[in-house]
């Protein structure tokens, strides 16, 4: 079983096919398309007026299927399909549904982790590995005797806004800040990661809320399927 949703009364489903990077389009078990994306790059598949975008992983498996349509503003709009039971994507879509609160904390843990190595990376490479090493030997070139003496040409300062608030008299305002505040901010390489992951996170909850959403109202029999 491949990936799947249903759009208009019709079930579709997206397996792969005979051959790396073969994707095939199935509208009511009945192939009507069948493509092969090049590395890296997507598959379309469509049936009438109906587009769907496949996405491949470096190993030649699907990693994304998704209904691709026009919204209101005719800009186009992806439904995720429903991934394969079983598969990577099906278990991180049942763990984001199931533990939304460990799957922030997750997310938050992993982006202090990246802080964590980058510090730790940086300090070991700038207090133990660079010093030790012998460089010397590398030429360190100079500018050329015969590159004139640059200057800054006296026409820039009238594109200098305090140039002219001098000129009135006049200063710029001077605003302080408080203390606690430079201090927070200069410690935004470390909290501002953790902010971004969090609001990160809590987005693709309400992203999934909604596409389980939408998938229910898709899999919702209509009128014409409960008439005998």
């Amino acid at each position: 079983m491949g990936w799947t949703i249903r759009h208009r009364g019709t079930a579709y489903e997206i397996d792969t096919g005979d051959g790396p990077r073969v994707s095939v389009l199935l509208a009511d078990g009945i192939a009507v398309d069948e493509q092969t994306a090049d590395y890296w790059e997507a598959s379309t598949l469509t049936h009438d007026d109906t587009t769907f975008e496949v996405r491949w992983g470096p190993r030649n498996t699907i990693t994304s299927c998704a209904l691709v349509e026009t919204d209101e503003k005719g800009e186009p709009a992806k439904t995720p399909m429903v991934p394969p039971p079983g598969s990577k994507a099906a278990r991180q879509e049942a763990f984001q549904r199931e533990h939304p609160t460990a799957y922030v904390v997750r997310r938050t843990a992993w982006a202090g982790f990246e802080i964590l190595i980058g510090l730790l990376g940086i300090s070991a490479l700038l207090g133990g590995l660079l010093p030790r090493l012998d460089l010397s030997w590398l030429p360190r070139p100079g500018l050329p005797d015969w590159l004139p003496e640059l200057s800054k040409p006296e026409w820039l300062r009238y594109l200098d806004v305090t140039y002219w608030l001098g000129r009135l008299g006049l200063s710029w305002p001077d605003i302080g800040i408080p203390g606690w505040a430079e201090a927070v901010l200069e410690q935004k390489k470390y909290w501002l990661p953790l902010v971004v992951a969090v609001t990160v996170a809590l987005g693709q909850l309400e992203r999934r809320r909604k596409i389980d959403a939408d998938r229910a109202e898709r899999e919702r029999p209509s009128t014409d399927d409960e008439q005998p």
